[in-house]
């Protein structure tokens, strides 16, 4: 019986669950569910070098008309991802075992991460598209051959407390996403956000120190400037992920976002 027949009998089989979903909140709050859409997550070409995260406060008052420019449309992007290329299993499984990373460091431009929540904000039109997804964990044997492969559940990365006007947007992440393989830990964190149509923004929650993390704004009309990342925290061990071997990380970012 070989290595992969042998993990299809200990291991949990794949998650049959929808792999991503979209939706639309008006300002009335109805949602539309939009199975499929992939709203693009960003609006220019080309590949950017991540700035420092915000930290100046934002203006207390809203500009007057013409002062500022405003967006048509503003995307708050949240990923988790894995630096590694490869990381032990232990002690989900038995030795010699190792699960997949992403093999990259902070970026908007990459399509590797373990799991991501987006907003975009249609000011015009007051509506909130709302996309999640969870990437798959792969599991390698000694060999560096891939034995096995599933999704972990999305039923608890939420988006609560949906507020969108022409001129401003609410939410609060909730997200609690397990490894399918791993009796205990999860990659936990909570975010409030403010997003204004001027550039200004608020981010604050916390999280537990593992694995790396990233959030970054776009505006759609910043075509060839670089996204502006407000979260870039590293990971402090995955044994952070159990929630009592380390202390929560805060998380606060805030400022306004120019040309």
């Amino acid at each position: 019986m070989g290595v992969g027949q042998v993990l299809s009998r200990i291991l949990p089989p794949p998650q049959k669950s929808r792999f991503r979903e979209s939706h639309w909140q008006n300002a009335g709050g109805r949602h539309r569910s939009r199975p499929g859409h992939h709203p693009h997550p960003w609006p220019g070409p080309g590949r950017h070098k991540p700035a420092a995260p915000a930290t100046a406060s934002p203006s207390t008052t809203v500009p007057a008309a013409g002062s500022a420019r405003l967006a048509r449309r503003t995307w708050f992007t949240d990923r988790t991802f894995i630096r590694n290329k490869r990381v032990s299993a232990g002690p989900c499984l038995p030795s010699g075992f190792k699960f997949g990373g992403d093999n990259r460091n902070f970026s908007s431009k990459t399509a590797s991460f373990r799991t991501r929540m987006q907003v975009r904000v249609d000011w015009a039109r007051r509506k909130l598209n709302l996309d999640r997804q969870v990437m798959p964990t792969t599991v390698y044997d000694k060999h560096g051959k891939l034995v096995h492969s599933a999704k972990a559940s999305m039923k608890s990365m939420k988006f609560v407390d949906l507020k969108v006007s022409s001129t401003k947007a609410s939410f609060d992440i909730k997200h609690w996403a397990k490894n399918p393989y791993c009796i205990t830990g999860a990659i936990k964190y909570n975010l409030k956000v403010a997003l204004y149509r001027d550039g200004r923004f608020s981010v604050s929650g916390e999280r537990r120190k593992a694995p790396h993390h990233e959030a970054y704004l776009i505006h759609d009309y910043y075509v060839t400037n670089p996204p502006l990342f407000v979260i870039m925290k590293k990971n402090k061990g995955f044994h952070c992920l159990t929630g009592i071997l380390c202390r929560k990380e805060k998380l606060r970012a805030s400022g306004r976002w120019r040309p």
